[in-house]
C-alpha cells in the first residue's frame, strides 16, 4: 500500500500526493507521458529513488522507515527488469541467471556457473527454460540480441523466487515484434507464478493488453486507475494531453 508519496526536484513536484494498493499476483502498468512521474513512483517503491514523505507498506514492514540493512533484505525478494538489460558481458549467459541468487546468497560461488552449486546451476536452466533460452545457456552474453538479453534479465529475476517483480520500461529498447514477445513472456510468467508485477510503460497498447489494472498519472498526479478491461484508448488518451 502507498499512502501520499511525495516527491520533488529542484523544486518541482513529481509525485504529488500519490496512493494505491496493490493486490497480490496482481499486474499492473503505471502509464503517462514523459516527465510524469511514472518511473519516480516506480523506483520509489522500494527506494531507489528516495521519497520526500509518504509511506510505503509492503511485506509487513513500513518501507519508507525501515533502516538500509533491513531494507536490503526486503529488496531481496524483489526482481527488477530496466530497460538497460545491465548483463555482466564477458560472462556467460548461464553465469549472468545465477547472479539473481545473490539477492539472497554471497560468496563467489554464485558469480560464476563454473563455481556454483549444481542445485543452483539446475535452478538457473529452470529460470532459463521459462523464458525459452536454455539451449543459450553457454553462450556469452554479448553474443545474443537484445530482446534475447532482456529474456536473460527476467530469468535472472526469476533466480530470486521474487514476490514482486518492478519493471520500467522493460522493452522500450526492443522492436514492436520482440516488445511483444517479452511482455506477453512478462504475462505468462506472472500469471504462472503468481508474481505480482507492476510495470511502467509508454505503450498504453501493452498496458491494455497485458495488465490488470492501469494507473495513469499527470503531472505528478493520478489521473485514473481502474480495471484495464474497463478503460477506453480516449479514456488513457486523455491523459497524455
Amino acid at each position: 500500500m502507498v499512502e501520499k508519496l511525495n516527491k520533488s526536484y529542484a523544486g518541482t513536484k513529481v509525485l504529488n500526493d500519490i496512493s494505491f494498493s496493490i493486490e497480490e499476483s496482481s499486474i499492473t502498468s503505471i502509464i503517462g507521458s514523459n516527465g510524469s512521474g511514472k518511473s519516480t513512483l516506480l523506483r520509489s517503491l522500494l527506494r531507489l529513488i528516495e521519497p520526500d514523505s509518504g509511506n510505503i507498506h509492503f511485506l509487513g514492514d513500513d518501507i519508507t522507515k525501515i533502516k538500509k540493512k533491513k531494507l536490503r533484505k526486503v529488496r531481496a525478494q524483489v526482481g527488477f527488469v530496466f530497460q538497460k538489460h545491465n548483463l555482466v558481458p564477458k560472462l556467460s549467459v548461464l553465469s549472468n541467471v545465477i547472479h539473481g541468487s545473490l539477492a539472497n546468497k554471497k560468496g563467489p560461488r554464485y558469480w560464476f556457473e563454473s563455481l556454483s552449486p549444481k542445485k543452483c546451476r539446475e535452478e538457473a536452466m529452470e529460470c532459463l527454460k521459462a523464458v525459452g533460452l536454455e539451449d543459450f545457456a553457454k553462450r556469452k552474453s554479448t553474443k545474443i540480441s537484445g530482446g534475447q538479453s532482456q529474456r536473460v534479465a527476467i530469468a535472472r529475476a526469476l533466480m530470486q523466487k521474487p514476490q514482486l517483480i518492478l519493471a520500467d520500461e522493460p522493452v522500450a529498447s526492443l522492436d514492436p515484434k520482440n516488445g511483444e514477445k517479452i511482455m506477453k513472456l512478462f504475462y505468462n510468467l506472472a500469471k504462472e507464478k503468481n508474481i505480482t508485477l507492476i510495470f511502467v510503460s509508454h505503450n498504453v497498447d501493452h498496458a491494455l493488453k497485458y495488465s490488470d489494472r492501469i494507473i495513469g498519472l499527470n503531472g505528478g498526479k493520478i489521473y485514473i486507475d481502474k480495471n484495464s478491461k474497463e478503460c477506453t484508448k480516449k479514456e488513457i488518451g486523455d491523459i497524455y494531453e
